[in-house]
């Protein structure tokens, strides 16, 4: 079990969160949603910076590696534009604290202050241990290329599969073998040509999504994409004959990827690249900022199959936020399938295929107001409560009934 807590990160004020298989997390603007999705992104993505760490503390042994791996998860910080000045509130500190079974792993703290910035961290008592262990390692590989004058960079290989290994040994709950994949909902910059504009952290691994997909297609990789993907875009997905342009092959007419709609060029580069995962035999743990932007709610249901198929058959994870009261929807019909399906009830895939079934202690749905976050599960209605999104039309239907007693006072 990985579990974080989390305090005074942007409106983030007081968090505790175990991490589950699927999350999706609603709110207004400026609730949390994006700052908590890339925190927990910044969770799954710790081995990576511990690696990238060991990497370069091998190639200089005087560096000291929890510095290393702390500037890795601080540079994060900083360029996912996570410090938001908290002093007018009187608390400059922000801290994320991360759990695994009850046990401290990693927690770093910031203090933003203009007067007195600095950051700190912490290693729980099991991490620590395996630092040690990555330290008796690594000087053993330096020793053996030291006296038997051996070959350092294939030294070097192995010694980071090794510490790889021990790593997954030691904290089965990280899956070294998948990577996390952060979709931002800014990802219409790269649809109108402004990648070098936004190259922060999670932007470049966006673009990198955006370069993999256009390499799919260059190699006549049409072959490769799924049906699910037609579907979704209306069309497949090629790039025209002997020329630098991507598009949509529509049956009879070629539409050129400049004029697809919005909704298309949202989710173009992103489920090519998923199809090419595929053939690569490589799994994600996907961060979806607003999955629906430009979408019909038809297209959203077809998306969120996908995204969960591939979920459930890779054992990975799949992190959302929303606005779509439509998303919560089709969560619930996900869920439920499976609920039903242990009462032993028979022909639930003739209405559900079962590749897309949850099991509801998998999911976490939860409200983030004032700071806060709340699970929106329902266990009377057996239901995710999606009314705080649809809790507008209330207010339109009022409003509508106060404008026509004006209309009608008189008669």
């Amino acid at each position: 079990m990985l579990r974080i807590e989390i305090k005074h990160f942007g409106p983030l004020k007081d968090i505790n969160l175990e991490l589950k298989d699927y999350m999706v997390f609603i709110g207004e603007n400026a609730s949390g949603k994006s700052t908590l999705s890339k925190l927990v992104y910044l969770t799954y993505q710790l081995p990576k910076f511990f690696l990238d760490a060991c990497k370069e503390n091998i190639s200089n042994p005087e560096g000291k590696l929890l510095d290393l791996f702390a500037s890795n998860c601080y540079n994060f910080l900083s360029n996912s534009a996570l410090f938001s000045n908290n002093i007018m509130n009187g608390d400059p500190i922000s801290s994320l604290k991360i759990y695994t079974d009850s046990l401290l792993f990693f927690e770093i703290k910031v203090n933003i202050s203009p007067s007195n910035p600095n950051r700190e961290f912490e290693t729980g008592v099991e991490f620590n241990k395996y630092i040690a262990d990555v330290y008796s390692i690594r000087n053993n590989f330096l020793s053996l290329i030291q006296t038997d004058n051996l070959n350092f960079t294939s030294f070097r290989q192995e010694y980071l599969e090794v510490i790889e290994t021990l790593f997954t040994t030691k904290f089965p709950f990280f899956d070294l073998k998948t990577e996390n994949l952060y979709i931002p909902e800014k990802r219409d910059f790269f649809n109108n040509q402004f990648p070098n504009q936004i190259d922060k952290s999670i932007f470049k691994d966006f673009n990198n999504v955006i370069e993999n997909a256009k390499y799919l297609l260059s190699q006549n990789g049409i072959e490769y994409i799924s049906d699910n993907t037609k579907k979704v875009l209306k069309g497949s997905p090629e790039k025209l004959n002997n020329s630098e342009y991507y598009g949509l092959n529509a049956g009879n007419r070629f539409l050129l990827f400049d004029n697809l709609s919005s909704g298309q060029k949202a989710l173009y580069w992103i489920l090519i690249y998923l199809d090419f995962s595929k053939v690569n035999k490589k799994s994600h743990n996907l961060f979806f900022e607003e999955p629906e932007l430009h979408t019909f709610n038809e297209t959203q249901l077809d998306l969120l199959k996908f995204l969960v198929f591939i979920t459930n058959q890779n054992k990975s994870k799949l992190l959302i936020t929303t606005h779509s009261q439509f998303i919560i929807g089709i969560f619930n019909v996900f869920v439920n399938a499976n609920r039903i399906n242990k009462l032993g009830k028979s022909n639930l895939e003739a209405v559900l295929l079962k590749k897309y079934w949850i099991e509801k202690e998998n999911i976490f749905i939860g409200l983030l107001k004032d700071g806060t976050i709340t699970n929106v599960y329902d266990g009377d209605a057996e239901m995710f409560d999606h009314s705080y999104l649809n809790s507008i039309g209330g207010e339109l239907n009022n409003l509508l009934d106060k404008l026509f007693e004006i209309e009608f006072e008189n008669e």
